[in-house]
């Protein structure tokens, strides 16, 4: 399932770069964000395959810099080549460097530890994982078999029922329809620095790069210390940094305060903040509730919480383009502040009914 969407991703881009009409271009976007939403449903039964509990957070952190790694270099290297070559050779250099991804990861991915010569994951015993809160929360079978799970003996709409009865699975989902609205921002950076500091094309395009590269310090630090906090430590570590994040939209609505000799550079290094405080609270607590919670229907819960992200996505893309452009950036930033105090707010709120979940298991 993995690499069928890189596939049908390099395809997508392949369809775009030969696009002549608004129809066409519409059409092989909404195909490739569709092929797109497939990688992280069958990300996380790999993980669930692949590790134990007790690394889910180091894992998803590091796998979640992948997707920003990508931001960073396409934004450096696009940018460059879009300044001597046209758009659609670029979407085709795109869809060209993802097929030799795709050759790689077809001879090097493999299904389970074992089939890499590692030891299998049955190989931890039960003890390895009561040292980790989390485990203590999402009910694992009494049993010599970590992987055994109270959902895993679940049909698919017992799973459901107890997906939505679940207060954290709502709170989570909200979380990441608020916290996605602020990802997107990155859609708009290079407009955003065009428009508001005159920067040209290609150079709003690099600048933009800040963001991703804020995410990716962040999701790197987060690989560290994630799986070593008890959950009500992380309620205060990822209640301040969605507070900072607060901060940073903040400065970027009242941007004009800043003196013009140093505003550029101040716009720059608040959106690279932005990125450092609002990532970890992003990818994280979501990926590592839907592989914990979810068991064998991990992917299905992953697929589930994604669809309130790509719904925030949409109206935010259409709703905040005409909000920009109609009404200014001052309304643009005002209303990002608003959505970035809700996404903490449920955010705090997920974490501290899942830190008594795991009270309450103990």
């Amino acid at each position: 399932m993995f690499l069928l969407a890189l596939s049908l991703t390099a395809i997508a881009n392949v369809g775009f770069a030969f696009s002549s009409s608004f129809f066409l271009f519409a059409a092989f976007n909404f195909f490739g964000q569709a092929a797109k939403a497939g990688g992280w449903p069958a990300m996380a039964q790999l993980v669930r395959s692949w590790f134990p509990t007790t690394r889910y957070g180091q894992v998803w952190s590091v796998i979640a810099t992948s997707s920003r790694v990508g931001a960073i270099v396409a934004g450096l290297l696009f940018g460059y080549l879009l300044t001597w070559m046209q758009w659609r050779s670029v979407f085709l250099i795109s869809a060209a460097l993802t097929a030799g991804v795709i050759v790689v990861l077809y001879a090097t991915l493999k299904q389970e530890p074992q089939d890499a010569g590692l030891p299998s994951l049955l190989d931890h015993t039960l003890d390895d994982y009561t040292l980790d809160d989390h485990t203590l929360d999402y009910e694992y079978n009494d049993s010599d078999d970590p992987a055994s799970h109270a959902l895993d003996q679940t049909s698919f709409w017992q799973a459901c029922w107890a997906f939505a009865t679940s207060s954290r699975f709502w709170l989570i989902g909200f979380s990441i329809v608020f916290l996605t609205v602020c990802m997107d921002f990155l859609n708009f950076i290079p407009l955003y620095l065009s428009e508001e500091l005159d920067f040209s094309a290609g150079n709003a395009s690099r600048a933009g790069t800040a963001f991703p590269l804020g995410m990716f310090a962040a999701l790197l630090l987060t690989s560290f210390y994630y799986d070593r906090l008890s959950k009500f430590q992380l309620i205060a570590v990822i209640g301040f940094q969605l507070l900072f994040s607060c901060l940073a939209v903040l400065l970027l609505w009242k941007l004009d305060i800043i003196p013009e000799s140093v505003r550029t550079p101040t716009a720059i290094v608040t959106i690279f903040l932005l990125g450092l405080a609002i990532s970890p609270a992003y990818y994280v607590p979501m990926s590592v509730f839907s592989v914990a919670f979810g068991g064998k229907h991990a992917g299905f819960l992953v697929a589930i919480i994604d669809i309130f992200g790509y719904a925030a996505a949409m109206l935010f893309n259409y709703f905040g383009g005409t909000i920009a452009e109609n009404h200014g950036w001052p309304i643009f930033l005002s209303g990002l502040l608003s959505v970035a105090l809700l996404a903490t707010i449920c955010m705090v709120s997920f974490l501290v009914l899942d830190w008594r979940a795991a009270q309450r298991a103990m």
